[in-house]
């Protein structure tokens, strides 16, 4: 099974539901934008600098769905 990023809580489940049971969680981290979390997984992995043309990937998440996401954990 490859590695994957899932976000906490409710906003995960539909790729949770799309685990198999053998599955299991390696690490959690904390991200301020989408750019951030990508980097950290990329680095977890070694593949090096996670790269985009997206300017929104950059953008910070909003403060009440960080909240949302930390109690989740």
């Amino acid at each position: 099974m490859l590695p994957g990023v899932c976000l906490a809580g409710a906003a995960g489940n539909g790729f949770r539901a799309l685990l198999k049971s053998s599955a299991k969680l390696v690490a959690t981290f904390e991200a301020s934008s989408h750019f951030e979390a990508m980097n950290k997984y990329y680095a977890m992995y070694g593949r090096g600098q996670y790269t985009t043309n997206e300017p929104w990937d950059y953008k910070p998440y909003p403060e009440a769905w960080a909240i949302v996401q930390k109690r989740a954990r």
